[in-house]
C-alpha cells in the first residue's frame, strides 16, 4: 500500500512540475492591471521553425527535436513600441514543442502604455 502511495505522489508531483507558470497580475502606477500571458509568448516561439545559425538552414520541429537538447531555455525580449523592454524566460520541450515554463522576468513596473500594448496584442488575461 505504501508503494502505491509513493508512486502516486511522485507522479502527481512530476505532473505539477511540467505545468507552465502563470504570472501574477501586475499593476501600473495608475492602477491598471494586467496578468501577462507569458505562455502565449513562449508558445509562439515554440511553434516557429528552427533556423540553424551556422548554416542558415531551417529545420522543422521534428528534425530540430532530434538535433537539440530535450529542453531549450530561451530569453525572449519584446520591445513595446515607445515603451519598456519586456524580458520573457521560456523553457520549451523540443520533442513536443510545448512550453514547460513561461515567465516575465522582473523589471521596472509596467506603464499604462505597456499595458495598453499588451492588451492590444492579446497578452493580458485581465
Amino acid at each position: 500500500m505504501k508503494f502505491v502511495v509513493v508512486i502516486g505522489l511522485a507522479v502527481g508531483l512530476s505532473a505539477c512540475s511540467i505545468q507552465p507558470k502563470v504570472d501574477s497580475p501586475m499593476k501600473t502606477a495608475s492602477g491598471e492591471s494586467c496578468r501577462v500571458n507569458a505562455v502565449a509568448v513562449c508558445q509562439s516561439i515554440a511553434d516557429k521553425p528552427v533556423v540553424m545559425t551556422d548554416s542558415g538552414l531551417t529545420m522543422d520541429s521534428r528534425n530540430a527535436s532530434l538535433e537539440t537538447a530535450r529542453t531549450n531555455s530561451l530569453n525572449v525580449p519584446i520591445q513595446v513600441p515607445n515603451g519598456s523592454m519586456l524580458e520573457f524566460h521560456c523553457e520549451i520541450n523540443t520533442r513536443h514543442q510545448s512550453v514547460i515554463y513561461a515567465g516575465l522576468d522582473e523589471g521596472p513596473a509596467l506603464t499604462d502604455h505597456d499595458v495598453e500594448y499588451l492588451r492590444s496584442a492579446g497578452l493580458c488575461t485581465l
